[in-house]
């Protein structure tokens, strides 16, 4: 049974807090943690690369030149993709890159992130936030707490917290809510506090099983 330390925002011990067997024990599944990226980098592209064919490209139907006798090739229009200004052969057309991961495995992905988090020692469980009004006083909280590159979940009653973080460099907010796999994977630090680790939890624990 997973157990870490709860800090205050001033880097000193002021309690515990035990993590669920039933959702953070065992080893990290890599798979599905790769699974979960590979979906969610594929989700952010756009697909609306584009390039036309020669029968795309605006150009004339005028035979460059005539069929014999200039020891050329025997090309038949400028939109010939040999050409500058040409069409485009096997160019990119618009497409979808999203990828479908099933719910299940988002959860056990999002879990076993949180577990290599906790296994490297870089969840930070904070006891509460206290509201900050300086970008300049939130970074000296974190420069206490040792983290430099983090990903800090909150509820919508710490929301305050996403501007003035804002300017933080390497220090991103998620939602508890919204929190997948890849934004803490793509951080050396998990910071939340103990009401949100247990909204976690929760969740986790109901649509894990």
């Amino acid at each position: 049974m997973p157990m870490l330390d709860v800090l205050s925002i001033e880097n000193k011990k002021v309690g515990e807090v035990t993590l669920s067997d039933d959702v953070f024990s065992g080893k990290p599944n890599i798979y599905l943690m790769h699974e979960a990226v590979v979906a969610a980098l594929a989700n952010r592209r756009l697909g609306t690369a584009s390039t036309k064919t020669r029968g795309e490209v605006k150009g004339s139907g005028v035979k460059p030149y005539r069929q014999k006798g200039t020891g050329r090739a025997r090309h038949g229009s400028w939109t010939s993709p040999l050409f500058r200004g040409g069409g485009i052969i096997f160019g990119p057309k618009p497409r979808d890159f999203s990828l479908h991961v099933n719910k299940k495995k988002k959860k056990i992905a999002l879990a076993s992130a949180i577990i290599s988090k906790v296994n490297e020692r870089k969840l930070v469980v904070i006891d509460k936030w206290v509201e900050k009004e300086k970008t300049k006083e939130m970074a000296k909280i974190l420069d206490a707490l040792g983290v430099n590159n983090a990903l800090i979940v909150i509820s919508e009653s710490d929301k305050w917290l996403q501007r003035v973080v804002r300017n933080i460099p390497n220090i991103d907010i998620a939602y508890e809510n919204f929190l997948n796999t890849y934004d803490i994977l793509a951080h050396d630090f998990l910071v939340c506090s103990r009401d949100v680790i247990a909204k976690i939890e929760e969740r986790l624990l109901h649509e894990c099983v």
